[in-house]
């Protein structure tokens, strides 16, 4: 197997391994969040379906606009 070939299996495998830490991550702090159930239901939902990217979007954006988390 070439070096590219060992690279792309080894980023497969932490993609894999981070995959499921970081959902559970994001959970967890979505509920220590202030904000309204119907918003925690809704980015529970985008955490959720869409996995990796879901989870990216709550930390980037999922923090209320006063900072207060």
């Amino acid at each position: 197997m070439t070096q590219i070939g060992n690279l792309l299996m080894v980023m497969n495998v932490v993609i894999l391994a981070l995959w499921p830490l970081l959902g559970v991550v994001a959970l967890f702090r979505l509920r220590s969040v202030e904000m309204s159930d119907v918003a925690r239901v809704g980015w529970a939902a985008v955490i959720l379906v869409i996995p990796v990217l879901g989870a990216i979007a709550f930390f980037l954006v999922g923090k209320p606009a006063n900072g207060k988390a």
